[in-house]
């Protein structure tokens, strides 16, 4: 790829071989240069919105078929509730008992990946453990029942209790500075970034 603008970052670090104005990315960090192309491409396109936006107005947004809904958009929410005031009931939410049968129909793709991992190696990093259990919060799982199904899971129950029941507790915001964690974006799983901060 061009040296700059697609693998400046990569050049800085010297994680690139450069020949001739060519970066040559090792195929583990193609995934920089192709976030970087995606987000200047999108850059680009934002400001050309933003620079139609009389245009945009009177021919889209006037137009009687789409306009209407187009301006509903952002205030439209058709997925489950499951803030702590939302009324739920067993069905609409993750348990731990539903949890098996729904996870490979269900689940998106990264938490597919490593809910399997999970239920084969009773075992999960540090990292993984938090998007997961973070996950089962966000989809409705009570801190009861998250710690009820994973004592289960785990190769050796009171070692779970005694190492990772406390960082469960505290995401779910009953320990430490007591905040409550939302679940992690897929972009903070793709960048590694954002556990716990």
């Amino acid at each position: 790829v061009p040296f700059y603008p697609d693998a400046a970052s990569l050049v800085a670090r010297r994680r690139v071989y450069i020949h001739r104005f060519i970066a040559y990315v090792p195929f583990t960090d193609m995934d920089q240069v192709l976030l970087g192309k995606f987000k200047s491409v999108l850059s680009e396109c934002f400001s050309l919105l933003d620079s139609r936006q009389s245009t945009l107005q009177t021919n889209v947004f006037g137009d009687a078929r789409i306009g209407e809904l187009l301006m509903a958009i952002p205030t439209v929410y058709i997925g489950k509730d499951f803030r702590k005031d939302a009324v739920e009931t067993a069905e609409d939410r993750l348990t731990p008992q539903n949890v098996k049968d729904v996870w490979r129909s269900s689940f998106p793709p990264c938490m597919r990946r490593l809910f399997g991992a999970y239920m084969r190696d009773h075992h999960m990093r540090h990292s993984g453990r938090l998007q997961l259990w973070l996950f089962f919060k966000g989809a409705g799982m009570k801190l009861e029942e998250n710690l009820q199904f994973n004592r289960a899971l785990w190769q050796d129950a009171q070692k779970f209790d005694r190492e990772h029941s406390y960082t469960l507790r505290h995401i779910y915001g009953q320990e430490g500075k007591r905040a409550d964690y939302p679940p992690l974006s897929c972009s903070k799983i793709i960048s590694g970034g954002g556990m716990l901060q």
